[in-house]
């Protein structure tokens, strides 16, 4: 882990701590979160939360942090109306289902205070698909995506830990999701923090970005 980025919990999905040009959480994860956090003394201050998009999984935490540490919240601007409580995102198939069923029981109170992401110092990248307003923030060859990419077992349950997509059942356009990604694959970077599981290097997201034809 970069001393620049530092994974600072896993509820819901990767919160981690930005320490550049300021302190930021980037992703709120789930209600709760708060607790898992209450003994990381580096938390003290911190300048704003940026969520990468607006699933319930990234943002979900975002009132009890903003409370919290007295900070906005930033987020991309298309995604702002989703945060903000004024539309809401949808989801297809059996998956789909059981997160929005998962969402309204853990319910949360939205966030007061949201900013468009273009406000803060940092330099965010709009890479659109998964949602309307999905972002990167790319730090010193250093990509912080979101759920750009994930890594997880390569079976489900067993096997190695491996790059994959997103589904296309929480893309709200999953063509341009995969436009995103070939943008991505023409960056200068190092490595990717994703929003679920652990770092994933440029050869092993590029390796993922060529299997993309045969999954179109």
């Amino acid at each position: 882990m970069s001393n620049m980025i530092e994974l600072v919990t896993t509820k819901g999905c990767n919160v981690y701590l930005l320490r550049y040009e300021g302190e930021w959480l980037i992703d709120a994860g789930t209600p709760g979160i708060l607790k898992k956090l209450a003994n990381l003394k580096s938390l003290r201050r911190i300048d704003g939360i940026i969520l990468t998009h607006a699933h319930f999984d990234h943002m979900g935490g975002a009132y009890e942090l903003q409370k919290h540490f007295d900070c906005p919240v930033y987020v991309h601007k298309l995604d702002m109306p989703y945060v903000t409580g004024e539309y809401e995102l949808s989801f297809d198939g059996v998956l789909g289902k059981a997160a929005k069923l998962l969402e309204f029981f853990s319910r949360s109170k939205l966030p007061e205070e949201v900013r468009d992401v273009s406000e803060t110092p940092l330099e965010v990248l709009h890479f659109p698909g998964h949602t309307p307003g999905s972002i990167g923030i790319i730090v010193e060859r250093k990509l912080v995506c979101g759920d750009l990419v994930r890594k997880g077992k390569k079976h489900l349950f067993f096997g190695d830990e491996v790059p994959k997509l997103s589904p296309p059942t929480f893309c709200s356009n999953y063509h341009t999701y995969l436009d995103s990604l070939k943008k991505i694959a023409k960056m200068d970077f190092d490595l990717l923090f994703p929003g679920h599981g652990g770092e994933v290097s440029k050869d092993e997201f590029l390796d993922v970005v060529s299997k993309i034809p045969k999954i179109q």
